[in-house]
């Protein structure tokens, strides 16, 4: 479980690394985030067999895609 959590937390990282707009309003730039990002992936990898740690790295993948996407609602 601490590795999922790990991974949503990594996901949610990267994606607000980039440069949003929320309704109107612009985000502050957190581009720098990106730096450690992926920090909380690679410890929750870090000790994993590879099919697992694939799976911690899609959920990653998949808490990052689903933010970026926001702008397709409006």
């Amino acid at each position: 479980m601490r590795n999922i959590l790990l991974a949503i937390l990594s996901g949610l990282l990267l994606a607000f690394s980039f440069p949003t707009m929320f309704a109107g309003w612009m985000a502050p730039n957190l581009g720098p985030l990106g730096w450690v990002a992926l920090v909380p992936l690679f410890v929750a990898i870090a000790d994993e067999r590879p099919r697992r740690a694939f799976t911690i790295a899609f959920i990653t993948g998949l808490v990052c895609y689903g933010i970026s996407i926001y702008w397709i609602y409006n």
